[in-house]
């Protein structure tokens, strides 16, 4: 490993039951056919925290409108590893 990195599973390591639970939160979300053109851009997408999604959604919808926010989100899905509060976040 490089100097400084720690060993041990990456971030992005995840099992396949979490990642078809992650799919299937986007799917709710966005949509199926969205949720995998998402996946398709931004494979690492299914290794964000799922319980940021809908809160993310939220905190943009408010600013943005629901649609506008989803579209925003389809193109850019790294949006959805922020937290949805705080310095940083959606909101």
């Amino acid at each position: 490993p490089k100097a400084g990195r720690k060993k041990g599973k990456s971030f992005s390591d995840r099992e396949e039951k979490d990642l078809r639970s992650t799919f299937k939160e986007l799917a709710r979300l966005y949509g199926e056919d969205n949720a995998l053109q998402m996946v398709k851009d931004l494979t690492i997408v299914l290794a964000f925290k799922q319980n940021y999604f809908a809160p993310s959604l939220e905190a943009f919808s408010e600013v943005f409108g629901e649609e506008e926010s989803k579209a925003m989100v389809q193109q850019n899905p790294g949006l959805l590893a922020l937290p949805p509060s705080g310095a940083g976040g959606a909101d």
